[in-house]
């Protein structure tokens, strides 16, 4: 006899039912949600990690276009850029996000647009070759973010504009780190100068849908130090002969031209030892009214061994056959600098018209070499009794056989003058630093009027230092 299920029992099934297909529904619907939820969050994990990429890239190729447009406080640089004219050129640009995120946003469909797009994404080895720092022929940085040309896209850097890179774009703006506040005594900062080789490099990147992310980070042109013997007001790989009224004095001087005390609250001459007025690993000859002073004896007209001069010197590994052994440096590196620089002549009349343009003053934190062969007559290390350069420089008059001479030299100059064959340094003319004649068959004759050769340690400790270096990034941040 089969069972009869009451009216009530039917309804308590139908609840137990209905109760396990909500709770099935349910379990289901969260199941769902947890997917879509966790979806979402790996699409946008994934666009973070996007937009990370491109803010790499565009950092990347910013630390390259810096290398080759690395002139900050060495001075120079190939035309137009140099780091100061980009700290200039940026000083005009807002890094605003919405602002960036406009700008893309009405370049992105452009045909020129597309055109860098494609241009970036192929030949990725022809890309970074031309990227190389030794191929000046394609500019690291275009003259402005609005007047583009094919070739811009070879450099693959866009200063105060979108560059595409993958789906988006990153935007690129270099200032300056606050490097016055480093100096001694410190300085007033000035956001247009760059004085110790480091920026601050702002990278944002944009997705077409506007995911935005910003990076920020500090980059430094790390130079090769250079390093000079600085034995001698004068050092000579030969016959040296003071003439006239000149004066050579090896005690030390500092960057002003003071000289360098013992005790500064004292009045007394008491220079910090120094070093010999002229060095050689031959002979000196005094003649005239000329002086020779060094470590802490004033300069008088009659040499002390050991102590104004050093005649006889034996170099350690030799007499350096030019200037780049001389600053230990690989042969060909100065050369190779001042080409970089344009400041590489092969004749007198080159080199003159460079000085005029500076107003006959010689420009400070260069590298400038003068190669030629034979006399050069009236030398000038700076023009049209224009001052003293402020910033130390290095001039160097020197060829392969060693014969580049320079005549009647008149002028004012801080840094280190390193010559072939030096005759006479006429009246007027005042060195500060230090000055090297490499001809080892030429009797160098400094001297023929009322001149001055001071030696200073605090120059030779600042000569420009731009030379075959790197650029590298030294740290990096992502701002919120």
């Amino acid at each position: 006899m089969g069972l009869i299920r009451t009216r009530g029992e039917r309804g308590s099934a139908l609840l137990i039912t209905v109760i396990i297909v909500l709770i099935v529904f349910g379990i289901g619907g969260a199941f769902i949600v947890e997917t879509l939820r966790r979806s979402q969050a790996q699409f946008a994990s994934l666009k973070a990690d996007e937009t990370l990429m491109t803010c790499d890239a565009g950092l990347e190729k910013v630390r390259l276009a810096l290398y080759q447009y690395r002139s900050c406080a060495e001075g120079g640089g190939p035309t137009p850029w140099s780091w100061n004219d980009i700290l200039l050129y940026c000083s005009t640009l807002a890094v605003d996000r919405a602002q960036i995120r406009a700008d893309f946003r009405a370049r992105q469909n452009s045909a020129l647009f597309q055109n860098y797009r494609s241009l970036m994404m192929q030949n990725t080895a022809g890309l970074n070759a031309r990227l190389s720092p030794n191929n000046p022929a394609n500019p690291a940085m275009p003259a402005s973010p609005t007047n583009w040309s094919p070739g811009d896209a070879d450099a693959g850097v866009m200063l105060g504009g979108n560059m595409p890179y993958l789906d988006g774009a990153f935007w690129i703006h270099v200032r300056d780190n606050d490097d016055e506040a480093t100096l001694v005594p410190p300085q007033p900062n000035d956001p247009l100068v760059d004085r110790d080789r480091r920026v601050v490099v702002t990278v944002v990147s944009t997705l077409p849908d506007g995911t935005q992310r910003q990076i920020e980070a500090v980059v430094l042109y790390d130079a090769v130090p250079m390093s000079f013997m600085g034995l001698g007001a004068v050092v000579s790989n030969a016959d040296v002969e003071t003439t006239g009224s000149i004066t050579v004095d090896g005690r030390d001087y500092d960057l002003a031209g003071e000289p360098v005390r013992d005790d500064p609250d004292t009045l007394l001459i008491n220079e910090r030892a120094g070093v010999v007025g002229v060095l050689t690993d031959e002979d000196i000859t005094m003649k005239g009214n000329s002086k020779v002073g060094g470590t802490n004896v004033a300069p008088q007209g009659s040499e002390l061994q050991g102590l104004t001069t050093n005649e006889g010197y034996l170099f350690p590994t030799g007499f350096p056959p030019g200037p780049d052994e001389a600053l230990g440096l690989k042969p060909g590196t100065l050369k190779s600098e001042a080409m970089k620089r344009n400041t590489y002549f092969t004749s007198q009349a080159q080199y003159d018209a460079y000085l005029e343009l500076n107003g006959g003053v010689m420009p400070g934190e260069q590298i400038i070499y003068l190669e030629a062969s034979g006399t050069m007559t009236s030398f000038n290390v700076s023009k049209n009794n224009a001052p003293m350069n402020v910033k130390p420089s290095i001039l160097i008059v020197h060829n392969a056989t060693s014969d580049s001479e320079i005549k009647n030299v008149h002028g004012n100059f801080k840094g280190l003058l390193m010559a072939d064959i030096v005759t006479h340094v006429n009246a007027g003319t005042d060195i500060l630093g230090s000055v090297m004649a490499f001809s080892q068959t030429a009797t160098h004759q400094f001297g023929n009027g009322n001149a001055d050769i001071r030696f200073s340690s605090a120059v030779l400790a600042n000569l420009p230092r731009a030379v075959d270096g790197a650029v590298r990034v030294l740290s990096w941040r992502r701002i919120p």
